[in-house]
């Protein structure tokens, strides 16, 4: 990463984890021009190269394979990454499993392991809604330029082979915070564990009651919970209050509640007097490029 920010040196902060979340992967950045901005350098490097990239991403001489893999990988770019939301009609358990081992073996996903306790007593309660449950792992890409090619150039290979970019454009700029905001929670995971010393254990968690952005423990077992806002607007009580409910339904001994913003917070949160309360903001990723 620290490579990344000597490469766009000319960025903001802002910027600089904007180009990370697309173009973390990329071949070349010495190619990305200075003068242009995020979309146009999209546009000139990623879609007008359409038919250079794609090559990048062929992984089997099969043809049904290979669009079982571009299928699959479509799906994890923008579903909720867990191992089994991917198997539909077309795409059964065996096949994924060996659509999985192709993609762990070029290095194009890695596993984002579970950390949901297995409690045995959950299984004898009577709701039925939760009868079935399994705990299962997430994959992530191993770059975020691949999440980005199978999130917005997959599917539109039509319009690409006819240099037609004005749809694939709209649908990005309509989409792209929501595509950065998993990329600024994998980096304010970071930030924190460069922030706070000794912690042994970090990322994002989820179970069958609640997600969470962070959750990290140190050494001496002090845990940390923490919500990401990729937003074009601030953070106020709200975000901590369901932050805190949360926390409470998983029953969670909290010791500081993080939050990382990258539009700031409200007054409210800023003169909050909140000991146990932690507030990140945009200039504070710049450690993370360091």
């Amino acid at each position: 990463m620290t490579g990344f920010a000597k490469e766009f040196s000319y960025l903001s902060t802002k910027e600089l984890v904007e180009y990370f979340a697309v173009f973390d992967g990329y071949d070349n950045l010495k190619i990305l021009r200075e003068k242009e901005t995020l979309l146009e350098n999209i546009e000139e490097n990623i879609l007008k190269k359409y038919h250079f990239l794609k090559e990048l991403f062929i992984f089997s001489d099969d043809k049904n394979l290979q669009k079982d893999i571009e299928k699959f990988l479509h799906r994890l770019s923008i579903g909720s990454r867990k191992s089994y939301s991917v198997y539909k009609n077309d795409i059964s358990f065996y096949r994924g499993k060996t659509i999985y081992k192709i993609l762990f073996q070029k290095n194009i996903l890695e596993k984002e392991f579970s950390r949901e306790v297995d409690d045995f007593r959950f299984y004898k309660r009577k709701k039925r809604v939760y009868r079935g449950y399994q705990i299962e792992d997430k994959m992530r890409f191993t770059k975020g330029f691949y999440r980005f090619w199978f999130m917005f150039i997959y599917p539109y290979y039509k319009e690409l082979e006819e240099n037609n970019y004005k749809i694939i454009i709209n649908n990005i700029k309509e989409n792209l915070d929501y595509f950065i905001s998993l990329k600024f929670e994998y980096l304010s995971n970071k930030l924190l564990r460069q922030k706070r010393l000794d912690i042994i254990e970090d990322g994002s968690y989820w179970d069958k009651y609640v997600e969470l952005d962070v959750l990290a423990k140190q050494k001496d077992g002090t845990l940390y919970v923490g919500e990401c806002k990729w937003k074009n607007h601030k953070i106020n009580g709200n975000i901590l209050n369901k932050l805190k409910k949360k926390s409470a339904k998983v029953g969670f001994d909290v010791d500081y509640f993080v939050l990382f913003s990258k539009s700031g917070f409200s007054n409210e949160l800023l003169k909050s007097k909140d000991k146990n309360l932690l507030l990140y903001d945009i200039d504070d990723f710049k450690e993370v490029f360091c």
